[in-house]
């Protein structure tokens, strides 16, 4: 394949803009490789602009050259866009090692914002700093529906997740690196003025125990968020927001961000968190929660999935914690639903009395393989608890995985269900019998309605681990008048035991193999 060879220019308007001079700049100016760099956010202006946009005239500082790319990395098209550039820090002013390199980075980010699809490589090494902020709410306002459908958002890489590391200096408040597109009435209704195919990957956002959270997303949608590290924050490690949502109005979408390898280490409040305004749409992809003092993952779903990730030592021995909490919104206009783990595994946390997971309300959520190792003495499930939110949590299903107690704790289940939980659903699970101080019918506590599989009180665990239903032991007491009992063939030839009640309604009791 033949690219097409990129044109040499010889710009002037590099050394003008170094001294500190108003000029307008080609938009090939960083891809041809030429050193630029002011105190100050620099928008680059092409022939397409109808009039330059005046760069501020403050001091300059000396540059280095930075060396021109290859022509195109592998992936790009053949014919790119003039909006494809790379930046870096030192371009900026950034010098390894200083105190503080705050004003740098702000001044990369700020000329990201201010053209669209720009690309920055961080270097290696410790950059400390106050507060970062990616913020288009000084942008022009886009129409409310039409193209160009959202900011194309920036494309910020590291070294690695652990090798690049921006530090939080100790002593700051507020949160460490803020992302968000517009924000309240200015966010629309549809997608645009909301940040749209931004990526962030391979660094690590290390907080001050003063400061806020770790990374704060708010008016972001179809966003890649890869290999990264979020450790030790004031607040929550990740933090998602969706404040405005009046539907057909206005609405700070949340959706189709995709989190992946994300490690959430010993963050002050929750490794992730929504702010539970209204819900949000994402998914977690191998993604980690360790040790993070209120819990893993506090979730405000619609449609959200996490797979293959972790919960472990988030909360130890505080009752309140969750390795995941799936909330109700504030927002009752809001709904949750369709919450699915898949392969997921919770160990040690909150504790004795709390829950390893707990779903507050929603509709079709689903946890399937599962692995619990309540080590912490919690109850694994916790499922429609809150008496004091008349939402409820309907059509969970939970198949397969493996629950195993600390068998020391004699309150420990494998499930508390509460009367706001509703056609809950129970299939093959793998039950470790070794691993709890009770059996049979205490494994599950049941204040729900319509339980499948089995009643409780005839819920029972083999020596194999298997769940089965005891024998019933009680006496049968005569049915209410109006009541029927009989058999019926299914089209398959196989027969059901029905019971018919005065109501009108029927529930098949056992059907044959």
């Amino acid at each position: 394949m033949n690219r097409r060879p990129r044109k040499n220019r010889k710009d002037t308007n590099a050394e003008a803009l170094i001294q500190g001079e108003s000029s307008t700049l080609d938009r090939r100016l960083f891809v041809a490789g030429g050193a630029v760099a002011a105190i100050g956010a620099v928008r680059l202006i092409g022939a397409m602009d109808e009039a330059p946009v005046p760069v501020a005239t403050t001091p300059s500082v000396p540059l280095t050259p930075v060396t021109t790319p290859e022509p195109y990395p592998v992936g790009l098209p053949v014919d790119p866009t003039e909006d494809v550039r790379y930046l870096s820090p030192y371009q900026f002013g950034m010098v390894d090692g200083a105190a503080d390199n705050t004003t740098a980075m702000q001044m990369l980010f700020d000329t990201m914002v201010l053209n669209p699809g720009a690309r920055a490589v961080l270097p290696a090494g410790i950059i400390n700093v106050t507060n970062l902020r990616i913020d288009y709410s000084g942008v022009e306002e886009q129409p409310t529906s039409g193209a160009p459908y959202g900011y194309a958002g920036p494309k910020i890489e590291g070294s690695s997740k652990r090798g690049t590391i921006i530090h939080q200096i100790e002593g700051t408040s507020g949160d460490l690196l803020t992302v968000q597109g517009k924000t309240g009435i200015a966010s629309g209704p549809a997608n645009n003025n909301k940040i749209s195919g931004m990526s962030l990957s391979n660094l690590q956002l290390e907080g001050a125990s003063t400061g806020g959270n770790g990374l704060y997303l708010r008016s972001i949608v179809d966003s890649n968020f890869d290999d990264l590290t979020i450790s030790n924050a004031g607040g929550s490690g990740l933090y998602l927001a969706r404040e405005t949502f009046i539907s057909g109005q206005v609405d700070e979408y949340f959706y189709g961000n995709r989190f992946s390898h994300v490690k959430l280490l010993a963050n002050a409040n929750w490794g992730v968190e929504c702010s539970g305004t209204n819900a949000i749409a994402s998914s977690f992809y191998d993604c980690e929660a360790i040790g993070n003092a209120a819990g893993g993952y506090r979730l405000a779903p619609s449609g959200m999935i996490m797979v293959h990730c972790l919960a472990i030592g988030n909360g130890v021995d505080d009752v309140s914690a969750r390795g995941v909490l799936s909330l109700s919104n504030s927002n009752p206009l809001s709904t949750n639903n369709g919450l699915t783990l898949i392969g997921c595994r919770f160990e040690g946390n909150s504790g004795v009395g709390g829950y390893e997971v707990e779903i507050r309300s929603g509709s079709g959520h689903v946890i399937t393989g599962a692995q619990f190792f309540a080590t912490s003495g919690a109850t694994m499930l916790g499922i429609g608890l809150d008496t004091n939110d008349d939402r409820m949590v309907r059509g969970l299903v939970v198949t397969g995985g493996y629950f195993a107690g600390d068998n020391r704790t004699g309150s420990q289940r494998v499930a508390v269900l509460g009367p706001r939980a509703s056609s809950t659903s129970f299939d093959n699970l793998g039950v470790d019998p070794n691993q709890f101080t009770v059996s049979g019918a205490e494994l599950i506590d049941d204040d729900s309605r319509d339980l499948w599989v089995a009643n409780p009180s005839a819920f029972r665990v083999s020596n194999d681990g298997a769940v089965v239903m005891s024998p019933l032991a009680q006496s049968l007491v005569a049915p209410d008048t109006g009541a029927a009992l009989g058999v019926v063939t299914g089209n398959n030839g196989k027969q059901s035991l029905v019971v018919r009640f005065p109501s009108g309604s029927a529930q098949v009791i056992a059907s044959e193999d």
